[in-house]
């Protein structure tokens, strides 16, 4: 240490290192009573879903969308 430096220790209200903490949120999680952002739902909200190919390095040449474009409540065919 040099000469005319002082030294601080830290609080120990923020030792915590190694020590059992209370959360905050802990009850509501164990509980089920916990929302979480994929539990809200809002007025006419849509979902998505993406569908991969199980082929990793095939080349996809022509996709038939016509029987997804039918299913009742489908908004949009993406591709």
């Amino acid at each position: 240490m040099r000469r005319g430096s002082k030294r601080t220790l830290p609080s120990p209200k923020f030792l915590t290192v190694g020590k059992s903490q209370q959360r905050v949120d802990g009850e509501h999680k164990v509980s089920g009573k916990a929302i979480f952002a994929a539990d809200r739902r809002i007025e006419d909200m849509a979902w998505g879903k993406v569908l991969r190919s199980p082929y990793s390095h095939a080349r996809i040449t022509q996709i038939d969308l016509s029987k997804a474009r039918r299913v009742p409540g489908v908004l949009a065919v993406l591709t």
